[in-house]
């Protein structure tokens, strides 16, 4: 499905995500930069194709986060560029979309 809006929410910390099929999800800008997907923060190539526990997702926020800038490279993903300057991370549009599922199958079932 395609990725149709994002809108970055500062003061409530979240990052809204928007598909075609009426998907939307609100992921915690904390829970987005530690999981940036760069080698860097990955911890290395070896751990580059290890998925993301969208866990994390749920987790409380340990900083408050800012974003600067957000764009699209091509249609299957998103530079994220954080207050820090960090901006090495493509996040794709695929595991957005995971993340997005998940919020809103938890958000569901509450």
């Amino acid at each position: 499905m395609s990725l149709t809006a994002l809108t970055v929410e500062q003061e409530a910390q979240t990052l809204t995500v928007a598909y075609a099929d009426g998907l939307t999800a609100a992921l915690p800008l904390d829970s987005l930069r530690r999981a940036c997907p760069c080698v860097m923060c990955r911890g290395g190539h070896e751990l580059m194709g290890v998925p993301i526990d969208p866990e994390i997702f749920l987790e409380a926020p340990a900083k408050t986060r800012r974003i600067r800038g957000i764009a699209p490279m091509g249609t299957y993903a998103i530079q994220i560029t954080w207050e820090d300057g960090h901006n090495t991370g493509l996040y794709r549009v695929d595991n957005l979309r995971v993340w997005a599922e998940f919020l809103s199958a938890r958000s569901s079932t509450r």
